[in-house]
């Protein structure tokens, strides 16, 4: 055999085994022909039909839908919007079919019934504006699982194809369909109503009174329990107490959300609540994660024609409706919980116009916003410091107005009015501003009830505390803001912002720092005099608990101290005691300031008629003159920390000084450094056998024989106080009785 019949031979048995390759049915790699299937790409099709034996024909045709922005929808058995991933593998899946390697008709293995294609596993049609070409995918291949048989109509060769590409076409309804409960473009809302239902505990009001009930409570250790029975806890006495009566009630809240342009900006406004106009800024990222998580919600199932009152979506705990741009019918979403016959959490959920309820997966509603409260901003002041020009507070105790010494520059700050107040320290001022500023809200209360009920007033009655921010937002750009604060418990004080349209809840401290503005910025100085210029002292102590009486007079007579009341009179003084005394009296300080409210000096006892402690003096002043100061003290009260603490307040004396001057109304604690000096006393001490302390008093009730008053009222002569001032009754100067 020649070289020549060698390669003849070689080239006929290659051909012959590849031949026998390509026929062998598992292999399936026959004759080659055009790859080409003639399909136009996805977004040429206008239509995609699905067909499989016992099932009903899906159709999807390419609609593209305005409000989701989703380009196929299935018309047929139900009209939906489609699964678009799934419609983009189907693209996939018939880009990827081919006719390389077909088994020709005529060939061995060219058996129709045998490999499934008379009776098809599923019929895939689809059409462009021209054609339609029709798929009929058989059997698996019995040599590999992972190609599966196909032939397109009018081509008789029998094609392969991978049989996972082809996996879409094999879904079932419910994945074909879109399982969105309401598809919308998030970027494109502009506008959003949410309504919310809720449960709610409220007070109950009559004729603007509020309705009590009675409740026996132990004033031992707060039990409650039945009436003429002991307290269950500690066996004390129960006592019959009224208490506020609360019912429940269903309510709803409705919110409109706007975007509206700030300057260059595009933000989030609240701008109704519940009918009423309103224009709050928003939190932008939380409307934005609400639109977005809404737009996203996933329905595990859905249920045709169902009662919505079976699901509670007849009155819907949480209810949206979402404008999109350039669209005038909002997107209605409708979302309620219930339970199953196994008592498990079912969310419900409809848009506006289906025929169907979608169950939505929980943990995606646990996600959605069901109150306008979450996408509130919780700082009650949209300003900075620098934009404040005046900041005026006006309560039932005067009116304050601080503002800027210098708008221009760093901001330091004076008080306005009243007028000759006593200045303050600017830096205190300015940090206390700033925390003012930062205040947060707690929580919102539906202003349905009367708003005088929280302290806050109205159009007729003033609140317990107003606020007014004059506030230069930019050149041309200023205005005035309310604000009206209140504290009726000592928890929670309560708020009415500018165009409010309900009460916040603040932390109950706030008002309380707001009418004490003035006392939290000042300097702790109270009084102040040279110790040599002090002419005369006087220190008048009630016997209180274990605290005898203590009185006695000094006067300063050439730079020589001694007693002037006829009990003391050529009594020695004990110097050292004198000076520690006079030194301390001449520099009065606060430990802290309490309030300028009168309720405290009544509870206290600091006005009215003598008061349980007091201090005198009369000293020279800069200008060669003379004044006289007074202290009120009272009586020594339980500190929380244990221990005792004094307050006191400056008594007005001297001509032309009024009680209602801001200075007059403070009350402070003053050390008590001072207060055990004035009660030791200066008299030097006598040996055991020298007698009694005349300092030390039997106690002393107004003016009677045995120790007759010292001053007096002219008009008044039931007024009787061991120290000189001027009567509480009528303001005259109290003269000395002989």
């Amino acid at each position: 055999m020649n070289w020549k019949t060698t390669i003849v031979l070689g080239v006929a048995f290659a051909a012959l085994g590849g031949y026998y390759l390509a026929t062998t049915s598992g292999r399936e790699k026959a004759v080659d022909g055009p790859q080409g299937t003639g399909i136009p790409a996805l977004d040429r099709l206008t239509a995609i039909e699905i067909t499989r034996p016992g099932k009903p024909e899906i159709i999807l045709e390419q609609l593209p839908d305005r409000i989701t922005g989703i380009k196929w929808r299935i018309t047929k058995p139900i009209d939906r919007l489609a699964n678009e991933p799934l419609v983009l593998d189907m693209g996939a899946a018939l880009a990827s079919l081919s006719r390389r390697g077909g088994i020709p008709k005529g060939h061995v293995d060219h058996n129709i019934p045998q490999l499934g294609l008379d009776a098809p596993e599923f019929v895939v049609s689809v059409k462009d504006n021209t054609k339609k070409i029709t798929v009929r995918f058989g059997k698996r291949s019995t040599r590999d699982s992972s190609l599966r048989f196909f032939m397109i109509d009018g081509d008789e060769t029998i094609y392969l194809c991978q049989d996972s590409v082809v996996a879409p076409f094999t879904k079932e309804l419910i994945d074909l369909r879109n399982r969105g409960l309401a598809r919308f473009e998030s970027s494109s809302v502009v506008k959003i109503e949410l309504s919310s239902r809720f449960e709610v505990a409220r007070q109950i009001f009559k004729d603007g009174k509020p309705v009590t009930d009675v409740a026996h409570i132990c004033d031992k250790c707060g039990q409650s329990g039945a009436e003429g029975t002991p307290c269950p806890k500690c066996k004390g006495p129960l006592k019959a107490r009224p208490i506020p009566k609360y019912e429940q009630r269903v309510e709803h809240d409705v919110a409109l959300i706007e975007q509206r342009k700030n300057g260059g900006q595009t933000n989030w406004h609240l701008t109704q609540r519940n009918g009423k106009p309103t224009d709050e800024r928003l939190d932008d990222p939380k409307v934005t994660q609400a639109v977005t998580v809404l737009s996203n919600l996933f329905c595990r199932d859905f249920v045709e024609k169902a009662d919505p009152k079976t699901y509670k979506l007849d009155d819907p705990e949480v209810k949206y409706r979402v404008w999109l741009r350039d669209i005038n019918e909002p997107v209605e979403v409708s979302l309620a919980v219930t339970q199953d016959a196994e008592k498990r959490r079912v969310v419900a959920g409809m848009v506006g116009g289906a025929d169907e309820i979608g169950l939505v997966d929980a943990r995606q509603y646990d996600q959605v916003y069901k109150h306008v409260h979450a996408f509130r901003l919780r700082q009650v002041f949209d300003l900075k410091k620098d934009q404040i020009q005046s900041l005026t507070i006006r309560s039932d105790i005067g009116k304050l107005v601080i503002v800027p010494k210098d708008v221009r520059g760093p901001r330091t700050w004076t008080v306005a009015e009243p007028k000759g107040f006593t200045p303050l320290d600017s830096d205190k001022l300015d940090k206390l501003i700033e925390r003012l500023l930062a205040i947060e809200i707690k929580d919102w209360i539906p202003m349905q009830e009367d708003t005088k009920l929280f302290g806050l007033g109205d159009d007729k009655v003033d609140a317990d505390i107003t606020m007014e921010i004059d506030v230069k937002r930019s050149a041309d750009v200023q205005e005035r803001l309310t604000f009206r604060f209140s504290n009726k418990s000592g928890d929670e004080g309560y708020l009415l912002r500018p165009k409010g349209t309900e009460i916040c809840v603040i932390p109950g401290d706030y008002a309380t720092t707001l009418d004490r503005v003035d006392l939290l910025a000042r300097e702790m100085e109270m009084f102040h005099c040279q110790p040599k210029d002090i002419l005369a002292l006087s220190v008048d102590f009630r016997k209180t608990g274990v605290y005898a009486e203590t009185f006695y007079m000094l006067t300063n007579a050439g730079g020589k101290w001694e007693f002037s009341n006829p009990e003391l009179k050529g009594q020695p003084i004990d110097d050292s005691q004198l000076t520690m005394l006079l030194f301390a009296a001449d520099l009065i300080d606060a430990e802290a300031f309490v309030t300028r409210r009168p309720e405290f000096a009544q509870k206290y006892g600091l006005s009215g008629r003598a008061p349980s402690g007091r201090l005198w003096l009369k000293y020279k002043t800069a200008e060669g003159g003379t004044r006289e100061v007074a202290l009120n003290i009272s009586e020594p009260q339980s500190a929380a920390g244990g221990g005792e603490i004094y307050y006191a307040k400056f008594d007005a004396i001297n001509p032309g000084e009024k009680t209602d001057e801001p200075f007059f109304q403070i009350i402070f604690r003053p050390k008590r450094q001072l207060i055990d000096l004035m009660r030791k006393g200066v008299k030097k001490a006598k040996g055991p056998d020298e007698g009694t302390d005349p300092m030390k008093q039997p106690p002393h009730h107004g003016h009677d024989d045995e120790h007759p008053a010292l001053w007096t009222c002219p008009n008044h002569p039931d007024v009787g106080v061991r120290s000189p001032g001027k009567c509480p009754n009528c303001s005259t100067d109290l003269i000395q009785k002989k």
